[in-house]
């Protein structure tokens, strides 16, 4: 299997405090992989600079075999690595249809100000994500009418029009009722299963974690702990004491 994504020894600090601390991971094409580990692990300021929003103080990141250390973020985009974030990213103003155009048309190099005469263009391409994440119903709803379960939809809708080949999510699941949540790993999977699509997500339920996860990598304190499949890192004894402070299961 080819390695999508290799990162080897990021290092990353703010003023005393080491947020990434010689962080080495793989990402293999077409895998479906995790990132977990405490609040202040690290996850975070990894993801960011492996976007681009960040400089890592020294490491090396490397994407289908390119060295992409330090670049801009819209030129690691366009290189065909898409990141959901953390909080709610949307385009509240816009209906759900112009949204998917938007980031269809942002992908292709158009502005903005293009797009204010471009409503007419990409609908199909626009309509055809939608119907993969389930929205096609609400095209025509503004962004800030859906729930918040649906605006996380979108906003993975958003990173899908844009033709990725690896899809970080950082942590799809806050704030979600149950039953969203259920239905957001299914869209999870669904996307994984049927585009063969390399996700990387970081996520503090555990639940979701072991039970879509094909390998798990453990963070804390911004040093790697464990890597390896859902059922070895359930059984890892330094796993378990970050997390629970003893020896048992998470």
């Amino acid at each position: 299997m080819r390695t999508l994504l290799e990162i080897e020894n990021l290092m990353k600090a703010f003023g005393g405090f080491q947020a990434t601390d010689g962080v080495s991971l793989s990402v293999e094409q077409g895998s479906l992989c995790s990132l977990i580990g405490p609040n202040g692990a690290g996850k975070t300021t990894l993801f960011n600079q492996v976007t681009g929003y960040l400089v890592p103080d020294s490491g090396r990141i490397s994407f289908k075999g390119k060295e992409i250390t330090g670049q801009h973020p819209y030129q690691i985009s366009r290189k065909g690595i898409t990141r959901a974030f953390q909080v709610i990213n949307i385009f509240p103003r816009l209906t759900v249809m112009e949204s998917a155009q938007l980031a269809i048309l942002s992908k292709r190099g158009h502005t903005l100000r293009f797009f204010a005469g471009a409503r007419s263009m990409v609908r199909d391409e626009a309509l055809s994500v939608l119907e993969t994440v389930g929205l096609a119903d609400k095209a025509g709803y503004l962004a800030k009418e859906l729930s918040h379960g649906e605006q996380r939809t979108l906003e993975m809708a958003l990173a899908l029009a844009g033709e990725p080949e690896l899809l970080l999510l950082d942590e799809p699941m806050a704030g979600m009722s149950p039953f969203e949540r259920v239905k957001a790993t299914e869209l999870i999977q669904k996307i994984h299963a049927e585009r063969g699509l390399t996700i990387l997500f970081c996520e503090h339920d555990m639940d979701v974690v072991f039970g879509i996860s094909e390998r798990v990598t453990v963070l804390h304190q911004g040093r790697v702990i464990a890597e390896g499949k859902p059922e070895e890192i359930k059984k890892n004894e330094e796993v378990n004491m970050v997390y629970l402070g003893h020896g048992s299961g998470i």
